[in-house]
């Protein structure tokens, strides 16, 4: 985790995850989404879901970046990690 500190409290990793989505464009999409990728293995559902949902925003917001976030998406399903939507 680059962005989010894993000593972070989960208020702040929410309000970075925030950041993040509003930030992306077409140059950074692809860290960003690896790095939400990251998150979605973190042990705290809240933070959990709203890394994936952040995933599927930024998708609709750079069209261009629905492969990597497909990708993402299923590596984060065939790692087994739970989806707390």
């Amino acid at each position: 985790m680059f962005y989010c500190k894993f000593n972070d409290p989960v208020y702040v990793k929410l309000e970075k995850i925030d950041i993040l989505v509003k930030v992306a464009d077409k140059g950074n999409t692809e860290q960003i989404l690896q790095e939400l990728k990251e998150y979605s293995s973190d042990v705290d559902m809240e933070l959990v879901g709203a890394s994936v949902k952040a995933i599927g925003t930024i998708v609709l917001k750079v069209e261009t970046s629905v492969r990597t976030a497909a990708a993402c998406i299923t590596d984060i399903i065939k790692n087994g990690q739970t989806l707390a939507l």
